[in-house]
């Protein structure tokens, strides 16, 4: 789809050549576990963490029985030896006295305490809603309330949330589907949407579609993949894609029109059919240049997943004769939509849908990007928003592309990022049309052919795929 180009804040701008790891940051050195749990859901109630050593103030102290005195018992003590059992009698009493007393007192200030907080944070709630968003907001990598999403973003709603204006409507396929329901997860289902057009958009489907299919596969292990189109690819890649277990086609109409609004340009089609997908069945949406590198586990339970988008700057020059341009305001101008993650049926979804009322297709990033980010930012509780290096890092500028595909500096592993987008749009012609297996598998450094992306691809196609392929293009039944 599209590319926005919203601008990285300065203390973003670092060399992509260091990988940003959670502990090595230039903003934060915190490690994963270090974080302290709560969710980003409707009821967030940025609760504390809990001690794994704290003591229990439910244990009483130990007792401790005396003999009972009586004068028959003892008929021979003196009143010294009576005043000293009763003396230490009443000194136990003294210690129950003392450890009652500090009990009470720290009841009190503890609920005091509580009480202080609670009114504070009501305050600043109440306070904070009206507050703008601020870029350091918006592109916070890390969020000290949820250890288990690295990247999450905190957003203030811009305008009260109405749930009202979303109305349940019929899916477009023949099959009974429920509302979502926030105890479900995301289901394990990957949709890709391709073949909008006749020509595939210059790019019919190849080694790099199928790597990327395979690198969903080998990770994410979903229990189907549906594969959306409306003209059916073809080919030796796309017949080796049909053998794979859990994938399934479907046929889809071709989109002429949206809510009596016409849409021309198969990048837009392709991008309501998605939506559509998304609602009807839930999952996970992948363009089919997106790679990932790890696994999505910790954000299934969230009801809709994004990524933001940011443009480079000028921070950095690896090639030569680069001349990156300067961004202004620092602040993510849209939500990516090669990558979504969703329930079926949820809010968000429906309300992107129902957006396309406006829909002008000359508006190239509208829809896509621009729209949902304002979504986000008035209905925060129904999206689950992710920094751009969640997703779409390194950037679609010239000097991210060649950081990846001409030198070996950049390490996907280390960076800790969920996927990465290839930006075929632009890389496809360059750097992604001529690789194959046997040069995804180039060793010896970038005079071979070697390179960041060539280095992290090649575990996702394995020796039998590529003697496999090596035997079709002997034999020229397929064309190298």
């Amino acid at each position: 789809m599209g590319i926005v180009q919203p601008a990285l804040q300065e203390e973003e701008a670092v060399l992509p050549s260091t990988p940003i790891t959670s502990y090595h940051s230039p903003s934060i050195s915190l490690t994963l576990s270090s974080l302290s749990p709560t969710t980003n859901n409707k009821n967030n109630n940025h609760s504390p963490p809990s001690s794994t050593c704290s003591t229990s103030s439910d244990h009483p102290p130990p007792s401790y029985t005396l003999p009972l005195y009586s004068h028959h018992h003892h008929p021979k003590s003196s009143w010294i030896s009576r005043f000293k059992i009763r003396y230490f009698h009443f000194n136990r009493f003294i210690q129950y006295l003392i450890l009652l007393t500090i009990f009470m007192i720290g009841y009190m200030l503890g609920g005091s305490q509580l009480h202080l907080n609670s009114d504070k944070s009501k305050s600043l709630s109440s306070s904070s809603s009206s507050l703008p968003i601020t870029s350091t907001e918006q592109l916070a990598r890390f969020v000290l309330r949820q250890p288990t999403i690295p990247f999450l973003v905190t957003i203030n709603p811009t305008i009260s949330s109405d749930s009202s204006s979303v109305s349940n409507h019929l899916p477009l396929h023949s099959l009974v589907h429920h509302p979502s329901k926030p105890n479900h997860k995301i289901p394990s289902i990957i949709h890709y949407v391709f073949g909008m057009s006749s020509d595939f958009g210059g790019k019919p489907f190849g080694f790099i579609h199928y790597a990327s299919i395979q690198s969903a596969i080998q990770i994410l292990r979903p229990t189907e993949i549906q594969f959306h189109y409306h003209h059916r690819p073809g080919g030796w890649w796309f017949e080796r894609a049909l053998e794979i277990e859990g994938f399934t086609l479907v046929k889809e109409r071709d989109v002429t029109e949206i809510f009596g609004r016409p849409v021309k340009h198969f990048a837009h089609k392709a991008d309501i059919i998605r939506l559509e997908a998304l609602r009807d069945y839930g999952g996970i949406y992948l363009d089919l240049d997106v790679f990932i590198v790890r696994n999505f586990d910790s954000l299934l339970n969230q009801e809709v997943v994004l990524g933001q988008e940011a443009r480079p700057t000028a921070k950095y020059k690896r090639r030569p004769g680069s001349s990156s341009s300067i961004s202004e305001n620092g602040e993510p101008v849209g939500l990516c939509n090669a990558i979504i993650l969703s329930r079926p049926y949820s809010s968000f979804i429906s309300r992107w849908l129902s957006s396309y009322k406006t829909f002008n297709h000359l508006r190239w990033a509208d829809h896509s990007s621009v729209i949902p980010w304002t979504l986000a930012q008035a209905h925060p509780n129904e999206v689950t928003v992710l920094g751009p290096r969640a997703f779409f890092y390194p950037l679609w500028h010239e000097d991210d592309l060649w950081l990846v595909h001409k030198t070996t500096d950049w390490d996907f592993d280390r960076s800790e990022q969920f996927a990465y987008h290839a930006w075929s749009s632009i890389s496809h012609a360059t750097y992604l049309q001529s690789l194959d297996p046997d040069r995804i598998h180039a060793t010896g450094g970038v005079e071979m052919g070697e390179s960041s992306f060539t280095y992290f691809v090649r575990r996702f196609i394995h020796d039998s795929i590529r003697q496999e392929w090596r035997d079709a293009v002997h034999n020229r039944t397929l064309t190298r």
